[in-house]
């Protein structure tokens, strides 16, 4: 008997990666609620996964007056297919065995899903977790067709009516009568290239040169303001050189991003413009006391528990006073006899994909305590115990076959090395960067428990050894 939840596993990853964020998308839909009497006609260039055809659907458009166009083959293939036009209209060709599997089917539903499934095992990187799953779909091929060939139909009944063709996202940029052109260009370097390289299974080429959102979006941008008709152009990142006078949207995001929807000509200007700040009331406390004073003693209970991302960023802007974006994908507060005194953010990703035994550790703080201002060494005991590398792998339930054997983190310091440190941590990599030390520091988990930290820490305060600092 087919094992269905297996099977509904063969089908889940998607083949194009990456779409327009949803808060762009929402004002989207809605500049498009209040232009469409006025432009009953809409133009999406590089359509991508046709998330904004799906916008200007929500909209109220009829897809007969919906036009989008790209130039990559799984876009095409789909518009095409959307658009009622057939298979022959694109040009690719393929390897004996892709030939053999269109073969198999007559309509072109199904020979779209075989190619989507080529394009889908080229996708996979030479991880061996993610081998694991390549041999999955390899195993469930006729599986992974038959179930992407229903999800082309449901799209179908979605998008069909459509009118697509290929087209560069330059020569996109002319005229049109009662018609919104709505753009989100490429962002990425070598984004297609990336995405869709198909080695020998598939060989599709395109005579358009890459577009350099750097170097090209600025000049686009320029040409659309020259232009009657309204030109609504995704800014991915920053404005690239463009006047923020243009700007009817914004979305801050970590890392100094802010992502734009740009507007060519200001009488387009919507009533409300949106901007969408970072909102730090999403960062919440924990109904629990912190350990800013109080003792730690022999037989204090020492506890670790998985914290929700926005409690445990939460004390790491309060007791480090907002150092930057420092997530993580696992988040570990501990408590001393219920006391919250530490926290700390671990990156599993290298172990999970089997590409190394090492947990990392992005971030880790302790709350202020007068009485001990070496906490920090404390913590990193507790982190680089067996019981903690114990915690970390139980906690973690996506792939039991990973294994877990060495910490590390990394440091800027003044100094050539963290005293708080020695006898924890080993330096791996030193390198200078101006006025400070870049340090890589890593060990084996050490064969002991929580007590045994506490025991261990407390012997060090008596007899005054690692008072702390920097040498």
């Amino acid at each position: 008997m087919e094992d269905k939840k297996d099977k509904k596993k063969i089908a889940s990853d998607k083949v194009f990666l990456g779409h327009t964020p949803s808060e762009a998308r929402k004002f989207v839909v809605y500049f498009l609620k209040n232009n469409k009497e006025k432009f009953p006609k809409i133009h999406i260039p590089c359509a991508g996964e046709f998330s904004l055809i799906k916008c200007a659907l929500d909209a109220g458009y009829k897809p007969e007056n919906i036009s989008c166009s790209d130039i990559s083959l799984f876009t095409t293939l789909l518009g095409n297919y959307f658009a009622g036009k057939p298979l022959t209209t694109v040009e690719f060709h393929t390897s004996e065995r892709c030939a053999k599997d269109l073969s198999n089917y007559d309509d072109y539903g199904h020979k779209v899903a075989v190619l989507m499934f080529y394009m889908k095992i080229h996708q996979y990187r030479d991880y061996f977790f993610e081998q694991l799953k390549l041999e999955t779909i390899l195993d469930g091929k006729e599986a992974f067709i038959e179930q992407m060939y229903q999800k082309l139909e449901k799209m179908k009944a979605i998008y069909g009516g459509i009118d697509y063709f290929e087209e560069d996202l330059r020569d996109a940029i002319v005229e049109k009568k009662d018609t919104i052109t709505i753009i989100n260009p490429p962002a990425f370097a070598k984004g297609y290239e990336k995405m869709f390289n198909f080695k020998d299974d598939i060989q599709f080429e395109t005579k358009v040169p890459e577009f350099s959102l750097s170097k090209e979006y600025g000049v686009l941008f320029e040409k659309s303001t020259t232009l009657d008709s309204p030109f609504l152009i995704y800014s991915f990142s920053n404005l690239h050189k463009v006047s923020s006078d243009y700007a009817i949207f914004a979305k801050e995001y970590p890392k100094g991003r802010t992502d734009y929807w740009l507007i060519n000509n200001r009488k387009f200007y919507p009533e409300k413009p949106l901007v969408v700040f970072m909102n730090d009331d999403k960062l919440k406390p924990l109904k629990l006391e912190q350990f800013t004073e109080g003792e730690l003693r022999e037989d204090s209970k020492i506890q670790a528990f998985v914290m929700k991302e926005e409690n445990c960023l939460y004390y790491r802007d309060l007791w480090a006073h907002k150092l930057g974006v420092t997530k993580a994908e696992l988040y570990v507060g501990f408590l001393i006899d219920g006391k919250l005194f530490g926290i700390t953010g671990l990156m599993l990703n290298r172990a999970r994909s089997l590409q190394s035994n090492e947990v990392f550790e992005n971030f880790g703080f302790v709350s202020p305590n007068p009485k001990y201002y070496t906490l920090n060494r404390f913590l990193m005991m507790l982190l680089t115990s067996k019981q903690m590398q114990r915690f970390i792998y139980n906690t973690t339930n996506r792939n039991r076959i990973f294994k877990i054997e060495d910490f590390r983190t990394t440091c800027l310091s003044k100094y050539r090395k963290v005293k708080l440190n020695n006898g924890l941590l080993n330096i791996e990599k030193k390198e200078k960067q101006g006025q400070w030390y870049k340090l890589m520091y890593s060990t084996k988990f050490y064969d002991r428990n929580f007590s045994d930290c506490v025991k261990l820490f407390l012997d060090e305060l008596k007899n005054g050894v690692n008072n702390g600092g920097e040498e």
